[in-house]
């Protein structure tokens, strides 16, 4: 339900911003600063939308190639304390956690120190899943990332872990080497798309490995410090209560359990700190000006909108 909500109101707020008949009337050109209009515009769907849905809180953030040019938020983080959503409100951005973890990995693609096209077993030895010697082709890094390497999906046995610490907390996705050697590979690899946090798991171990470190303080190196993502983190003890978002189970307050996938699903962020993450992947652009979207330009492929947005939802139920 929470997903189907974030979707919907993703969709609802991409036409809104894609009803203006050119970029130049969501954008004032001369800053590359949204409108009033299309922020105005923006801000009454939202109200529209969390009303609609019930959701407590939401926090949003506009970047381009440039930087962030706009992040607010509306609702509350928590409603007993009456504490506002803001774009500074820390949440636990679920599997957007993954393109964070992709994001670790290019990296040390770029260093030299990964191959995507190298098997599993170079970097992690005692990955052996069951059935591994009925296919002739190796599990690769590549495979992980692409969700097609023939491991079991969706493999949530001993994924929620409760909401009592566990004992091997913070590096509880190293158990997804037992998880994966014990169920096997179900489908051949790189023939079928089948969604598989646990292979995320993995990634963070071939991460920590390369780096000869804890998956956290890696992805700390590799990605939050060189994008000054100060505010994020996996590791929810990190995190000071006061700036965590409450979530809401059927009105009532609902901690966030403790999960073995932590490279799939545990990263915390605000607003803020994802559109730093998202105007990385922005490549330049060229000022407003000297294109449109409705002449011929000679850009190869001239980006279609160069803002990105990003949503923390608390959920009311």
């Amino acid at each position: 339900m929470i997903i189907a909500a974030i979707i919907s109101l993703l969709v609802i707020i991409f036409i809104t911003l894609a009803g203006c008949t050119s970029l130049s009337e969501a954008v004032d050109e001369s800053t590359m600063i949204p409108s009033e209009r299309s922020v105005d515009t923006l801000v009454d769907t939202i109200m529209k939308e969390m009303k609609a849905k019930e959701i407590t809180g939401i926090a949003l953030a506009v970047s381009n190639s440039e930087g962030l040019i706009w992040s607010e938020g509306f609702g509350l983080a928590d409603k007993r304390g009456k504490i506002e959503f803001t774009g500074e409100t820390i949440s636990n951005v679920g599997s957007v956690s993954k393109l964070v973890t992709s994001a670790a990995i290019m990296r040390l693609v770029e260093m030299g120190m990964v191959d995507l096209d190298e098997p599993v077993a170079t970097y992690i030895p005692e990955f052996n899943p069951l059935g591994r010697e009925k296919f002739a082709k190796p599990i690769t890094v590549r495979m992980l990332l692409d969700h097609e390497s023939g491991l079991e999906s969706d493999a949530f046995l001993d994924f929620f872990l409760g909401y009592d610490r566990p004992q091997d907390f913070p590096v509880s996705y190293r158990r997804a080497i037992d998880a994966v050697n014990t169920s096997g590979i179900v489908r051949a690899p790189y023939e079928i798309f089948s969604y598989c946090n646990l292979g995320y798991s993995l990634l963070g171990i071939i991460i920590e490995r390369a780096m000869e470190s804890n998956f956290q303080q890696s992805v700390k190196e590799l990605v939050f410090d060189p994008l000054g993502m100060d505010d994020s983190s996996f590791n929810i003890d990190d995190i000071p209560e006061e700036r965590m978002a409450m979530g809401y189970l059927k009105g009532k307050p609902e901690r966030l359990p403790y999960i073995r996938d932590m490279p799939a699903g545990s990263l915390n962020s605000t607003a803020i700190d994802m559109g730093k993450f998202l105007q990385s992947y922005l490549p330049h652009i060229l000022p407003m000006k000297d294109y449109s979207l409705n002449r011929p330009s000679r850009r190869s492929s001239p980006p279609r909108m160069s803002m990105f947005l990003l949503i923390l939802i608390s959920r009311s139920d």
